[in-house]
């Protein structure tokens, strides 16, 4: 099992007539997925052979980026800033990977996420500033969700906030940055407490600037946080939750 990421032009030429193989930027495969972002285009490959709708035949010509693979590994999540690309990989060695848009694939730097096998890491990251969001737990097999923040320039986070003792369950989209890169959004869930936990932080300090929960210890359904956005300047923000009877 491995992952690719595949760094694209998104100013491709697009055919006008049927593709043939030759005109594929690459095989036409259930086992590849593409998803546009406004640098490019990243290639995860998808190991359960899902069926997708055929891609856009695209030039071949017009592809100047960079590959890499890393094995075993499973991707789960990717952000990318003005001149980084930011992405999580599980394996037996859980961790967040970072390339420069305009390097060889070689990666800036690798950093381990402990987060064990119950909680899979997941990365966030500002689209105007070098700032990025580490989503893992505090302990490879136990332990709360963890807040980590990163930039491009150490492989140690500037910073880390830890939820309280019990707030060990969270989905990957609930992590956010915003835009500007001036706020970081995160959330948890404690099962024994039944309350859902949103956190709001300074980027560059890792201050508390305030925090959104809700009990369901009283409701007739579990209430689950499922994720979450913020605006440009982290202002406000988008919070989505799933709620499933008992």
């Amino acid at each position: 099992m491995h992952t690719t990421l595949t760094l694209l032009t998104t100013t491709l030429a697009v055919s006008s007539s049927p593709a043939t193989a030759g005109d594929r930027a690459h095989p036409e495969s259930v086992a590849e997925q593409a998803i546009a972002l406004d640098h490019g285009v990243l290639t995860v490959e998808n190991p359960h052979g899902l069926s997708r709708t055929p891609p856009i035949p695209l030039s071949a010509a017009s592809i100047n980026g960079w590959q890499y693979e890393t094995s075993p590994a499973r991707g789960n999540s990717a952000g990318i800033s003005p001149n980084h690309a930011w992405s999580t990989a599980i394996g037996n060695n859980n961790r967040m990977i970072v390339h420069e848009l305009d390097g060889d694939g070689t990666p800036l730097y690798v950093a381990p996420s402990s987060s064990g096998l119950a909680l899979f890491p997941a990365v966030a990251a500002a689209r105007h500033a070098d700032r990025a969001a580490l989503l893992d737990r505090d302990g490879l097999f136990g332990g709360p969700v963890r807040v980590s923040s990163f930039t491009s320039a150490s492989d140690s986070p500037a910073w880390q906030h830890t939820f309280p003792t019990g707030y060990e369950s969270t989905f990957s989209p609930n992590i956010a940055v915003s835009r500007d890169g001036s706020v970081i959004a995160a959330g948890a869930q404690s099962a024994s407490e039944q309350i859902n936990r949103v956190v709001f932080l300074d980027a560059e300090s890792g201050a508390v600037l305030s925090t959104f929960s809700f009990d369901y210890s009283d409701s007739p359904s579990a209430i689950f946080l499922i994720g979450l956005d913020l605006t440009d300047d982290g202002s406000l923000a988008m919070v989505t939750i799933f709620e499933r009877p008992f």
